[in-house]
């Protein structure tokens, strides 16, 4: 994204290097922080806590045909109030973000062809939407996206909360929208709808020991590109799909209520577009998995494999939808 071709060029912190505490974090953590701050999160979003009227993020967008200027100061005076009854001072998110962010941009956790676009405070707020991943699908078809909300799961209530917001969609007949975004792939600057969303969460534990690894070695060192913890998230991605298609396929709502061919079709329509995005996702996921059985070792696969029957954020999120159909993992 816009920082992008700057952050290739920082130099990590090293694990020597003293930085002030921050209240929450423990000291890999602070450490990612302090250098996160300094030199990458951009600064109007820095500003935010100094003047809550700051929203420049939304100020590109006033620029395009696709954007009511009247809608955007809307947009932006609902942002300052509900930011006046949540101050959202989740650290630990910002950095499991960040990390998710560079790792997919710069080290190919979610394939060579995949391109990420940071939300919207707007978005992020309203639509539970971290950050958007494309995939580029080859010239003169549409990215293939999904809408990723990061988070660092300290209770299985955060897990539920998250994974009802999406069941709530589905239930509607509806996938994601985010209303300001910005394509990487082909550059259009326009809204999208209806696209698959799922939710990437690690325990804290794992999230200190992320940046215990990003602060001991050089964060453009090549061990990165074969971190078992893509894997993880794959995994943890595939999931999502396969249960959000089997919610679709059996509880789409209730047609006994339709009257008409015309209603009828439109149902159908509806039901088979939903499907046919969950399906370009999980094709994309699988096609990714397979490509890293080519790069990483049977221990990288075998500690993925640890990770994910331990973990308690995936054990959350499974439980947060229900029997999770068809879970695998490489077997050696």
């Amino acid at each position: 994204m816009n920082n992008l071709e700057t952050a290739r060029t920082i130099k990590a912190p090293r694990k020597s290097e003293k930085v002030p505490s921050v209240e929450g974090l423990d000291k890999y953590e602070t450490i990612y922080y302090r250098w996160y701050i300094n030199n990458f999160k951009d600064a109007d979003v820095q500003k935010k806590s100094d003047d809550k009227e700051q929203q420049r993020d939304l100020s590109f967008f006033a620029q395009g045909d696709e954007y009511d200027r009247d809608r955007i100061m809307a947009d932006r005076a609902k942002v300052v109030r509900m930011r006046e009854n949540d101050d959202r001072a989740s650290k630990e998110g910002e950095i499991f973000e960040h990390i998710i962010t560079e790792n997919i941009e710069l080290h190919g956790w979610l394939g060579d062809n995949a391109f990420t676009f940071k939300t919207v405070e707007y978005d992020d707020r309203t639509k539970h939407v971290d950050l958007v991943v494309e995939w580029d699908n080859g010239e003169g078809k549409e990215p293939i996206k999904l809408a990723i909300d990061c988070t660092v799961a300290s209770t299985e209530d955060v897990i539920n909360k998250k994974v009802g917001y999406i069941l709530d969609e589905l239930k509607e007949r509806k996938m994601t929208n985010v209303d300001y975004f910005e394509s990487q792939v082909d550059f259009s600057v326009k809204p999208i709808k209806d696209i698959p969303r799922v939710i990437l969460a690690i325990n804290k534990d794992k999230l200190e020991n992320l940046c215990r690894d990003f602060v001991v070695l050089d964060k453009n060192d090549p061990v990165w590109q074969s971190n078992y913890l893509q894997v993880f998230f794959l995994e943890e991605i595939r999931a999502q799909i396969v249960s959000q298609t089997e919610i679709i396929g059996k509880n789409f709502g209730e047609p006994d209520n339709l009257r008409g061919e015309e209603a009828l079709e439109k149902y159908s329509n509806e039901k088979d577009f939903l499907l046919k995005r969950l399906a370009e996702i999980e094709d994309v996921i699988k096609e990714r998995l397979k490509e890293k059985e080519q790069v990483l070792s049977e221990d990288d696969w075998a500690q993925a494999n640890e990770d994910i029957k331990r973990s308690k954020a995936f054990k959350y999120i499974k439980k947060a939808y229900g029997d999770i159909p068809g879970l695998h993992t490489h077997v050696a």
